[in-house]
């Protein structure tokens, strides 16, 4: 099925928007337009030397969850018992052979 230039540029205009080859412009000028379009993220305009003390703020956050989530991980894998019930690790291991009277 064989579609009309002209078929194929509004396709690419609806799909691409400013990005895509219109009429009036050359290769390396639509090329360069599409290659911004793609490489930078939507937020990207957000970003400048005003706002980015804010963005710094924000990924403090992950970045104390993740120093945190690393020392627990850190502790946990170091010493595997610190953390359980110091019941079961009394004087006297447990004697597989008795049954207890609570059960």
């Amino acid at each position: 099925m064989k579609k009309s230039a002209a078929e194929a540029h509004r396709m690419l205009s609806n799909t691409y928007g400013e990005a895509a080859i219109s009429e009036r412009t050359n290769i390396l000028g639509s090329y360069s337009n599409f290659k911004s379009y793609i490489n930078y993220p939507v937020y990207w305009k957000y970003i400048s030397h005003m706002n980015l003390y804010y963005i710094i703020y924000f990924f403090i956050y992950h970045i104390i969850y993740f120093i945190i989530i690393s020392i627990f991980l850190l502790i946990i894998l170091q010493y595997p018992y610190i953390f359980r019930d110091p019941d079961n690790f009394w004087q006297t291991p447990a004697n597989r052979l008795i049954t207890h009277t609570h059960i």
